[in-house]
């Protein structure tokens, strides 16, 4: 049976997704990846440490419902109403 071993046949070379890369893409799993440029003004990703923190001591969330004007809202997430047929009691 034939292996498919990546683009590079003697390497160990593993898939990857990243946000580099949302498709994916093939990198070596021994090295480091490339850091990233900080966006002035925009929170770091915490990662698992921060995620997990979170799950142990929870996490205030706050949903402000004035965003979204309800008629607005009633058309982009309303169901098609589905047609009674004819017998059907109402």
């Amino acid at each position: 049976m034939a292996k498919f071993r990546g683009p590079n046949q003697g390497k160990k070379l593993v898939w990857r997704i990243t946000a580099d890369a949302p498709l994916g893409q093939f990198v070596d799993p021994g090295a480091l990846p490339p850091p990233s440029p900080a966006v002035p003004g925009e929170p770091e990703p915490g990662g698992w440490v921060v995620s997990s923190f979170d799950l142990k001591h929870g996490v205030e969330v706050r949903e402000d419902g004035d965003t979204v004007p309800g008629d607005l809202y009633d058309a982009l997430f309303s169901f098609p109403k589905v047609a009674s047929k004819p017998g059907d009691p109402a």
